[in-house]
């Protein structure tokens, strides 16, 4: 029985929802403002986080988690952007002159190289600041593990099409 109800339920929402009844609803789009007190807090807080949460402070380490998350995304974009430039270096060096052939295969062995190895300095960068951000978060389980720089620009090369080399 709880099954039918459920699926009644859910008919009726999507009904309602292809009515348009869920359009211009007030406060669409932002998020629901609920105010439950955290029963963990110690009334003597209380007050003084309420002050800090409506006042916008967000702590140091939630933004330095803000900032992990787009350096890593940079970082996956470096990576993806450069094996495609190698993909089209290589299809270009391979149709263009062939009295260059060997030297454009150099240059093009040379800065990818060169990008494995600056990006084995961000990565590490990036390290240091998971050490940072896991030095000032107070949840433990929000604690980030270290990235594993050789494995990344290893792995990330071995994916990378073979240049040959004259």
């Amino acid at each position: 029985m709880s099954e039918n109800f459920g699926h009644y339920v859910e008919k009726l929402i999507t009904d309602a929802r292809d009515q348009g009844k869920f359009d211009k609803l007030a406060n669409q789009g932002k998020p629901i403002k609920i105010e439950e007190e955290n029963p963990y807090l110690d009334d003597d807080w209380r007050l003084a986080y309420k002050v800090i949460e409506t006042g916008g402070y967000v702590p140091p380490w939630v933004e330095m988690d803000k900032e992990i998350e787009q350096d890593l995304n940079r970082t996956r974009r470096d990576r993806q952007e450069h094996h495609r430039w190698l993909l089209r270096r290589l299809d270009d060096i391979k149709h263009g002159p062939i009295q260059y052939f060997g030297r454009d295969l150099r240059r093009l062995n040379q800065h990818h190289e060169s990008f494995l190895k600056n990006h084995a300095t961000r990565l590490n960068e990036l390290n240091g600041k998971i050490d940072h951000f896991n030095y000032l978060c107070p949840v433990p389980s929000l604690l980030k593990i270290k990235l594993q720089t050789k494995e990344i620009v290893t792995e990330f090369d071995h994916k990378c099409p073979a240049i040959p080399l004259l």
